[in-house]
């Protein structure tokens, strides 16, 4: 009775990690979700800096 008791227990235990890793997984994906629409801007800004880049003088630079 002692080893099932024990087993619920562990079983109990890993539930709640899953429930918490699951908390912090889905925390980590919108932050996640922020950070790469900054990034995508960042990207972006830079691309269209880049494609100027030959228009412009290289001092404007």
């Amino acid at each position: 009775m002692d080893a099932l008791t024990d087993y619920q227990i562990m079983v109990a235990v890993l539930r709640k990690c899953k429930v918490l890793w699951q908390a912090i997984t889905t925390a980590v994906e919108h932050s996640k979700c922020r950070w790469d629409k900054w990034l995508k801007s960042v990207i972006n800004y830079s691309e269209r800096l880049f494609v100027c880049s030959p228009i412009l003088p290289a001092w404007a630079l």
